[in-house]
């Protein structure tokens, strides 16, 4: 989980789109990266959060997020997410190209209600059978699909341009997040009290709560706990340390909340996981 905000993995590389047609139990802090996203519900619910607010997406419902726009995802229990992330527009100072990264969608979570979803749907099916069939060229008609779907979301729902207020808005959050990276990553490894994390960042400790999650729609002690879990399952993947010895590691109190948070998380146990 490095460089959480500006995400450095899962990116398309070259041009070419990252697809991810099955992410399980998707649940992801806030951060941007400087693709367009596109993301598909295909089975249970998650909570979107993104710099317009928290919003419920269930199966069926399609998000999109623009690059450079602030999004994260809390998982509700058992789900199943498409995910496509493709570049979308032209080359820096290109002319003719409209720059996504400067406006906003009015809705980021299409549902069945809105008028364009059927098209939108249809963009989503196209790019996951050209990822699925992988015919030469699939990376470039992929590209091409996202942009299209853009197009009629922008149509559909509307957008307005990024205000220098908003710049502003997203500017001091990306500075909170950044702080509460560079403090979780220093010392996840030991007990950490949410006053720590408010006096590193200069806030009061209710200032600090109340504006995280406003920011991240987590608690800073969930966001703490998805980190460790992340670097307890690195460590599964990369050494033979035990699992008593890594839940130690990770700052876990005890091998027992270890197991129990790993497995209300992914939805399988450390044991179940290192045998996959």
């Amino acid at each position: 989980m490095e460089n959480v905000y500006f995400e450095d993995v899962h990116r398309a590389e070259k041009g070419y789109p990252y697809i991810n047609p099955d992410t399980g139990n998707l649940s992801y802090v806030v951060h941007f990266h400087d693709e367009a996203e596109i993301d598909c519900v295909r089975e249970g619910e998650t909570v979107v959060v993104c710099e317009s607010g928290s919003f419920e997406a269930k199966q069926g419902d399609i998000c999109l997020f623009m690059p450079g726009e602030l999004h994260g995802f809390v998982s509700r229990g058992e789900n199943n997410i498409f995910v496509m992330k493709a570049v979308v527009t032209g080359a820096e100072g290109q002319e003719g190209f409209l720059d996504l990264s400067k406006i906003r969608l009015m809705k980021n979570v299409i549902t069945k209600r809105d008028a364009v979803y059927q098209k939108l749907l249809s963009y989503v099916q196209d790019i996951q059978t050209e990822h699925a069939e992988k015919k030469p060229g699939f990376e470039y008609a992929v590209n091409a699909l996202s942009l299209s779907a853009f197009v009629e979301a922008l149509r559909g729902v509307g957008f307005c341009a990024v205000t220098t207020k908003q710049s502003a808005q997203i500017a001091e959050s990306m500075k909170l997040l950044r702080h509460a990276e560079r403090f979780v990553e220093q010392n996840y490894m030991r007990p950490v009290s949410l006053e720590e994390m408010a006096d590193y960042c200069n806030f009061s400790k209710y200032y600090f709560s109340h504006y995280f999650k406003k920011v991240t729609g987590v608690s800073f002690f969930y966001y703490l706990t998805v980190y460790r879990l992340e670097r307890a399952m690195g460590l599964m993947k990369s050494t033979n340390h035990s699992m008593t010895e890594i839940s130690y590691q990770c700052g876990f109190g005890s091998t027992r909340s270890f197991n129990r948070l790993f497995k209300k998380h992914f939805g399988v146990t450390p044991t179940e996981f290192r045998d996959q």
